[in-house]
């Protein structure tokens, strides 16, 4: 299934003229990998309720880095932003919108959804990962899960619940 998903990648980044040659990624350039996230209406009950929250922390967390005797320093903040995005995917994206902004990302942090259809346009890259969040009592990991891993891409979820928040 694997090559499968690669070779739908390439024939989607050749139809659309995205990127260099057929192996290369968009993402695959950069110094440091590139976080989408993608996120849905509020009224679908799945949503990331406080974006600009995780947003924040996200960046905060690339900011920090180690020297070599172990201490923290922090890179400017307008030197961070530039590597999260945040994508609101409500079904009036093209086909084309969704496949560029699949392959100009490394990282994909979204809440279970028709919009993670695309996670076959993460392939192709030195890296990539999906972070899927289950809300309480809504919980198919193996559903897009089993997607992402046959395309070759790693899959982590978490799940919160009233009671306890499973990470995996």
């Amino acid at each position: 299934v694997f090559s499968h998903a690669r070779k739908l990648n390439e024939m989607a980044k050749q139809h659309y003229s995205i990127g260099g040659n057929a192996g290369q990624s968009i993402a695959n350039n950069r110094p440091q990998p590139k976080i989408g996230i993608l996120n849905r209406r509020p009224s679908s009950g799945r949503s990331i309720s406080n974006i600009n929250d995780l947003v924040q922390s996200i960046e905060s967390e690339i900011a920090k880095a180690k020297d070599e005797n172990g201490n923290v320093t922090l890179t400017p903040f307008a030197q961070v932003s530039p590597f999260v995005s945040v994508e609101y995917f409500e079904g009036k994206n093209t086909l084309e919108e969704q496949i560029r902004f699949f392959n100009s990302i490394d990282i994909l942090v979204s809440p279970h959804g028709a919009q993670l259809t695309g996670i076959p346009f993460l392939a192709n890259k030195n890296c990539a990962q999906l972070i899927e969040y289950f809300p309480d009592r809504y919980y198919m990991p193996d559903f897009y899960g089993s997607l992402a891993i046959d395309s070759g891409i790693g899959y982590s979820h978490v799940y919160f619940s009233n009671e306890t928040v499973e990470l995996q």
